[in-house]
């Protein structure tokens, strides 16, 4: 008997996922700092230690420290700068 042979050929096509954009929040402080960021009608608490950059806000947030009370709302494509117990949009 002669056998026979199949053979299956699985292509997946991907299209590359849209670079998602987001802002980044960098501590150029000698102090950690606890960060409430308040997105899609939720309350998330961050906490950003001395030195580093962390990335947030995929969408428009507000970014509140609580040590200080200062807000600021940021949008995505923004870079913020804690320095000197200081949130500023680093253009």
């Amino acid at each position: 008997m002669k056998g026979i042979c199949v053979v299956l050929m699985i292509v997946g096509l991907f299209a590359p996922a849209a670079a998602v954009s987001a802002s980044t929040l960098a501590n150029a402080d000698g102090q950690s700092y606890v960060v409430e960021v308040t997105a899609d009608a939720q309350i998330y608490r961050v906490t950003i230690l001395n030195g580093a950059t962390a990335s947030l806000c995929a969408y428009t947030c507000q970014l509140i420290l609580p040590q200080t009370g200062q807000s600021l709302t940021v949008q995505p494509d923004d870079d913020v700068v804690i320095n000197n117990g200081v949130m500023t949009v680093d253009h």
